[in-house]
């Protein structure tokens, strides 16, 4: 935990914003505007231009030119985690925040969580999410009843992060330093958030650490097509698999609840399987053979267990291995997309 001394000595402490950008040059001038704009002023912001072939490279020189706070490190493309972990290396900020530059933060996000973490002597301090879709904005909805904070500490943490009240994501949240050592991102390269959060919440947990969550989504998250989370790539899909399989192993307690999560990334390799070549279905045939055993393990428990209708019939129509079958499965959910597609054509 940070001590009382410690927060004494941070009254207007440094925040570094860490952006890694590649290829959303449609997106990113919103994002740097939420964070040049913020109430809060004493920021590093520093922008990891990983290898953009489109405009996003140059837009974020011309902030830079703008806005002294604004460091932009250009890289060739190495991915997602290779640069939050340069970010990482390059800040001197006491609290640490990451945006993903197709997103964006309300302006006195930083403010907020600052005030927040200072106040509760937090390390973490968690924002809600508001998700945005073709210009809509999906709100989580809270009870009159619920407070604007709650603090969770040792392995209340663990609960509240099964339940989802923290989410599996990095970008959500402010770090006080001390977190830096469990901010490590890993080789793999897709889903990364899953294996930082949940490595970091169980750190907390057996040392007493404390996190709030605030009820406030200050956080804007844009559902596009092109994002991670929407890709249908083998390496997205294996990805998706190991790291849910992981944090299902990871915290053997609570696997009844971490079923959901693992049966998910089976349904993505179900339903997809299809589109794949037949030396990626060859080079994902041993994922698949760990899936299916995974699947015929559970099978009872989840047919008779409190699951969602989803994870029954993904988890009763992955008791099949053959490449046809999973084939019929994604022609047929291809279809059904295309049939939703035409009615909301006629009838909009």
């Amino acid at each position: 935990m940070i001590s009382s001394e410690e927060i004494q000595f941070t009254k207007n402490p440094l925040v570094s914003i860490i952006i890694p950008v590649y290829n959303v040059g449609a997106y990113v001038s919103q994002c740097l505007d939420s964070v040049v704009c913020q109430t809060y002023q004493n920021l590093e912001i520093i922008v990891i231009d990983d290898g953009s072939t489109d405009s996003g490279g140059i837009i974020c020189d011309e902030y830079a030119q703008k806005y002294q706070k604004i460091q932009v490190i250009h890289t060739e493309n190495k991915g997602l985690s290779s640069a939050r972990s340069l970010g990482i290396d390059q800040a001197k900020g006491t609290y640490i925040s990451f945006v993903d530059s197709d997103d964006w933060i309300e302006p006195n996000t930083v403010e907020r969580m600052i005030e927040t973490a200072l106040q509760t002597s937090s390390e973490v301090v968690v924002s809600d999410i508001c998700f945005e879709h073709k210009g809509k904005s999906l709100e989580r909805v809270h009870s009159e009843e619920q407070p604007n904070q709650q603090i969770f500490q040792g392995e209340r943490i663990i609960e509240a992060y099964i339940t989802g009240q923290l989410h599996d994501v990095v970008w959500n949240k402010l770090y006080h330093v001390s977190c830096l050592t469990y901010l490590h991102f890993t080789d793999i390269q897709f889903y990364e958030d899953v294996f930082i959060t949940c490595g970091l919440m169980r750190h907390l947990a057996k040392t007493d650490g404390k996190i709030t969550v605030l009820s406030e989504s200050f956080f804007h998250q844009r559902i596009r097509k092109g994002s991670i989370s929407h890709s249908r790539s083998l390496n997205v899909i294996i990805d998706c698999w190991k790291a849910y399989y992981w944090k299902y192993n990871s915290l053997p307690e609570y696997r009844a609840q971490l079923i959901p999560g693992c049966i998910g990334a089976i349904g993505k390799m179900w339903t997809n399987s299809g589109g794949l070549s037949k030396e990626e279905r060859q080079e994902a045939k041993q994922i698949i053979r760990e899936m299916n055993q995974f699947s015929k393990a559970h099978f009872r428990q989840i047919v008779v267990g409190d699951y969602s209708r989803y994870i029954k019939t993904v988890c009763l129509l992955s008791q099949c291995k053959a490449p046809l079958f999973m084939q019929l499965i994604f022609h047929v959910s291809s279809l059904r997309r295309d049939l939703e597609k035409t009615e909301k054509a006629m009838f909009d």
